[in-house]
């Protein structure tokens, strides 16, 4: 018989179940296993910080800032945000703590959850999970294309196909802003078409209105001024040696001029990994440059890049593509035919893991019959159950059942059991 509580989780916020999470560390531990191949550095970051952290950096009038962040005050009254995002809060971190002062570049990766106030949907949570990459400290085109490479080896790790590339360049600062001036006399044509919440987009930040999934505006885009006319000879060698970096290294891509991201702080060169196996919901992971962030909320100037893989939509993909092979764990089940037997499996089970640290050992702490437990052990998964019972306590020996193979129950001593185990490991 089931209880039901009262209690549910939040919309958008579920539970990641045992079963999930074998995935889940699957994925996370090839992923992290590449990255610290490229000297990345793991830095763990509060999931909370002051929301002016995020409204600077992210920009006053963006989605994000405007209806996705949980902001609220604490009890002093300063307004505190669950982080959208991982980078404003990985550059605060390396201002606060000196991490970026350095001649050398800094590397470093974080992960874990991040909060959006958004409706649910395939590949969109209110929770979601992201990791996340920063380069602190190089303006070489090299870094973004390491960024890129990282991941086109991750996608390779994990077995997942039908991952495209898009890439575009956003120009330097000046390039922006005559871009800006260009797309808004265009856009102003339109003006008829644009809601109260786009129109504060055209004004703030038109460039945001070129990723735009509404059917009307995308209809005006198409015959929008090209960025790629208001380029500078600067960054149209950054682009060029971008897209020639990547032809060397056999990355295919697509050049996508409707590529902007919907952050205030991107620069120059952006990029994004995109599927059509996950509906709408289609970006898996994108970055870019954003060489003025770091002098914005408060630090030296500095030349950075960085992005980030949302986790949920990898592991759909890994679960749809059926690319990740979760391996078995080598496991023994060890239980007390009596209750009195109890403390002296508890004992052998620890000496078993200290002998044997690559197998887990289970331990039944349950009661009932011998056949009860069994079926226990058999449910649980295991190789094998180590029996304990008064004969094997007298003795000094362990009876071993296999519950995989079609072999015969057999004793031995703790000396004996590495010999057998080919026996009873499926």
């Amino acid at each position: 018989m089931s209880s039901k509580s009262k209690y549910k989780a939040i919309r958008g916020m579920g539970d990641s179940l045992p079963v999930e999470n074998r995935l889940w560390r699957a994925v996370e531990d090839k992923i992290i296993k590449i990255l610290e191949s490229y000297s990345y550095q793991e830095i763990r970051l509060p999931i909370m910080e002051q929301s002016d952290v995020f409204n600077r950096s992210i920009g006053e009038s963006t989605d994000i800032v405007q209806k996705e962040m949980y902001s609220f005050p604490d009890r002093n009254g300063e307004s505190m945000t669950l982080r959208p995002e991982g980078t404003a809060g990985c550059v605060r971190a390396a201002i606060e703590n000196n991490l970026i002062n350095t001649k050398a570049p800094q590397r470093l990766w974080y992960h874990g959850p991040m909060f959006r106030y958004e409706r649910p949907q395939r590949g969109r949570q209110r929770q979601f999970h992201q990791i996340g990459l920063e380069i602190f400290g190089s303006n070489n085109i090299h870094a973004e294309s390491e960024l890129i490479l990282i991941f086109a080896n991750i996608w390779k790790e994990l077995g997942l196909k039908s991952i495209n590339l898009e890439v575009n360049s956003l120009g330097t600062k000046d390039d922006r802003l005559r871009y800006r001036k260009s797309l808004t006399e265009f856009l102003s044509q339109y003006n008829d078409i644009f809601d109260g919440h786009n129109r504060q987009k055209l004004k703030a930040n038109p460039l945001r209105l070129l990723d735009s999934k509404e059917p009307k505006i995308q209809e005006v885009i198409v015959n929008a001024p090209s960025i790629a006319d208001h380029l500078s000879d600067e960054a149209k060698e950054r682009f060029a040696e971008l897209k020639e970096l990547l032809y060397s290294a056999q990355i295919d891509f697509r050049e996508n001029e409707q590529l902007v991201r919907g952050l205030d702080y991107y620069s120059d060169i952006v990029f994004e990994w995109t599927t059509s196996s996950l509906g709408s919901q289609n970006a898996v992971c994108a970055g870019g440059r954003y060489d003025g962030l770091v002098e914005q909320l408060g630090g030296k100037a500095t030349a950075a890049v960085g992005c980030a893989v949302g986790l949920e939509r990898i592991l759909e993909m890994c679960k749809l593509q059926d690319s990740v092979i979760i391996k078995r764990p080598r496991k023994m089940y060890v239980l007390a035919t009596e209750l009195n037997f109890q403390r002296h499996a508890l004992l052998q089970a620890e000496e078993l893991r200290q002998l044997f640290p690559e197998i887990c050992f289970e331990l039944d702490l349950g009661s009932g019959s011998l056949k009860s437990k069994m079926k226990k052990a058999d449910k649980s998964g295991a190789d094998a159950a180590i029996i304990i019972g008064n004969e094997e306590i007298q003795t000094k020996m362990l009876s071993i059942k296999a519950l995989r193979k079609p072999v015969e129950q057999k004793s031995c001593r703790i000396s004996e059991f590495e010999n057998l185990l080919p026996t009873l490991l499926v």
